[in-house]
């Protein structure tokens, strides 16, 4: 698959789990951040079709990050929100944000492969 994706997340284990399951599933262009400025910059730069944040970042929240990515014109990447801890409202904050998808982190990441999939798919049937 040609589709580029940027994870932001700050856990090194994460990423390697999340790159593994990417790269067996046929996504192999994936870049990575480990804060909210890098992934910030790295989304301007690359402009990659699918961003991945962790909810919580170092410098910033994922939710602001993917509120001022949403915000910038031209960048048309799909916005995946990733969070470990499951809060109600974080749901509503995640729509608000601009998130395409907000998925709780699981050990095997598969609801993250699903999601990815059902949007490359329907991005490929729009005309």
């Amino acid at each position: 698959m040609d589709t580029t994706i940027l994870i932001v997340d700050d856990n090194t284990a994460d990423q390697q789990i999340m790159a593994r399951l990417l790269k067996e599933n046929g996504f192999k262009n994936l870049s990575f951040a480990a804060t909210a400025q890098e992934g910030y910059t790295k989304a301007l730069e690359e402009k990659p079709d699918v961003i991945i944040m962790d909810t919580v970042l170092p410098d910033k929240d994922g939710f602001s990050l993917c509120y001022a990515l949403s915000q910038k014109k031209g960048l048309k990447s799909f916005k995946v929100l990733l969070t470990g801890h499951v809060q109600a409202i974080d749901t509503a904050r995640a729509s608000e944000a601009g998130a395409d998808k907000y998925i709780v982190k699981t050990s095997n990441y598969r609801m993250l492969l699903t999601a990815l999939e059902k949007l490359v798919d329907d991005s490929d049937n729009v005309v």
